[in-house]
């Protein structure tokens, strides 16, 4: 078997999993690509918890 095979994917390497939704790397990384998107498209996917939420019907 490879060296390479034995050693986890790249990302597993660098980064810890702080919970289901987050993961976190103590060491420097840079990205490897950049795609620049417009913030107005996806405002509606953030939720302020200090408002009330709406009621369910």
């Amino acid at each position: 078997m490879s060296e390479q095979a034995d050693k986890p994917p790249v990302l597993y390497r660098t980064f810890e999993q702080v919970d289901a939704w987050q993961w976190a790397s103590r060491a420097t990384v840079e990205p490897l690509d950049v795609i620049r998107i417009d913030p107005t498209r996806y405002a509606h996917w953030i939720r302020d918890k200090r408002r009330a939420a709406p009621a369910s019907s």
